[in-house]
């Protein structure tokens, strides 16, 4: 056998492999409990599960997560959603969800780009059950921070603390906004807007330092924990803001690693928590050349080890980037983790990696492998490495997000 014969053969083999192995799933909009079960046996007894999206402009990975969330409540005790969001916003609607309808704690909590019709339904189950909402991110994620409200409703904090803690949420929305028009476009900040900016977060920080050591001084309750961790959360997005995109990314994912891990070991002990954030994010035992690492490879070992990460794949169709326009998916290469999970038959798959032995028909899956990033640019995997099991859907669209263009 020549080597071109010998080369298609592993190929076909490596196809093969990926057709036994993956677990066959409907469309993600005709998806059951009963579709998910296979699940169950790779999660276990993991108490944290990580939900990754190679896109946060798909249609069909909204519905997919939303539904796979359903069961895990449902079937599998986890009391938790922690979203790539807000902690403040995300915390404070869930604390006021009997007030709110389940579109407008969506609204109010979450980044814009996953407010669509196929995320609603979660939103429904939050609002009708006891499956609590949390963030994880020290961005803030609603044009308006939901904190306010939240605060009033407590009865525990003089006015004139509320409205310290509701400007500050102002300012940190403002300056957000500004400076990220100049990081959205890879622009340079310009010097007169940055010394504006250092101006004023002098005097931001002095009232981080005063509010929480006001705070301190009262007995300690969830409540209270959260705005002392707000408060830490706000003093260090202000202080990184300015920074290079490189820089800033480090920090915001150092950041939120530190976030979940106060959530599971501070605020919610004992609950079994789901993590929704980008693949790139969550990703576990990575490092890029740069030095950056994403949140799933900087928490704690402890946690690695009690987690299951899922990243999820597609194939082809169209997404939409974060400010909602639309771009079509390129063709993935030969050998690269896309090509190699369309050999498979169902419309959706999932496959586990964490109980599979390594072999020579699926030594890609310990190997750099390629992948599309947003389905739009390559980089390199090692996917038994940085992800326990993948879920992939062949064909795509976006989403029918539920707010207006002056939105996004």
């Amino acid at each position: 056998m020549g080597l071109f014969e010998r080369s298609n053969k592993k190929y076909l083999d490596e196809g093969s492999w990926v057709r036994r192995n993956t677990v066959r799933l409907p469309e993600p909009e005709g998806c059951t409990d009963s579709d998910f079960e296979p699940i169950r046996q790779y999660i276990g007894d993991k108490r944290i599960v990580w939900l990754g999206e190679n896109s946060h402009g798909i249609s069909q990975t909204n519905t997919l997560k939303s539904k796979l969330i359903s069961f895990l409540y449902t079937e599998m005790n986890f009391k938790v959603i922690a979203f790539e969001s807000g902690l403040s916003e995300c915390y404070s609607v869930n604390g006021m969800k009997n007030q709110l309808s389940s579109e407008e704690i969506m609204q109010q909590s979450i980044f814009s780009l996953w407010r669509t019709k196929e995320t609603l339904p979660l939103f429904e189950l939050i609002k009708s059950t006891d499956l609590s909402l949390t963030g994880i991110d020290f961005q803030p994620s609603s044009k308006v921070n939901p904190l306010r409200e939240m605060l009033q409703t407590q009865g525990e904090l003089e006015k004139a603390t509320i409205e310290e803690l509701n400007l500050l949420a102002e300012y940190s929305v403002q300056w957000y906004a500004r400076i990220g028009e100049f990081r959205a476009k890879r622009k340079r900040i310009p010097k007169e807007i940055l010394a504006e900016y250092e101006d004023s977060k002098t005097e931001k920080l002095r009232t981080i330092k005063q509010l929480r050591s006001e705070l301190l001084s009262r007995p300690r309750n969830q409540v209270l924990l959260v705005l002392d961790r707000y408060l830490e959360n706000t003093a260090v997005f202000l202080n990184s803001i300015a920074l290079s995109s490189r820089e800033y990314a480090k920090r915001r994912d150092q950041m939120m690693a530190d976030n979940l891990e106060w959530l599971l070991t501070v605020l919610y002990p004992c609950e079994k928590v789901i993590v929704w954030a980008h693949n790139a994010h969550i990703f576990k035992n990575f490092k890029s050349f740069t030095g950056y690492r994403p949140m799933g490879s900087l928490v704690s070992k402890r946690i690695v080890e009690d987690s299951y990460y899922v990243g999820l794949f597609m194939y082809q169709g169209t997404a939409a980037l974060n400010h909602g326009s639309d771009y079509t998916l390129i063709k993935p290469r030969k050998k690269s983790l896309e090509d190699y999970m369309n050999h498979q038959e169902a419309e959706v798959g999932l496959i586990d990696f964490s109980q599979v032995e390594v072999k020579p028909e699926n030594k890609w899956i310990s190997r750099r492998t390629i992948i599309l990033e947003s389905g739009s640019f390559e980089r390199l995997i090692v996917p038994n490495k940085q992800l326990d099991g993948i879920f992939f859907i062949k064909n795509v669209s976006p989403p029918n997000y539920l707010y207006n263009s002056k939105e996004k």
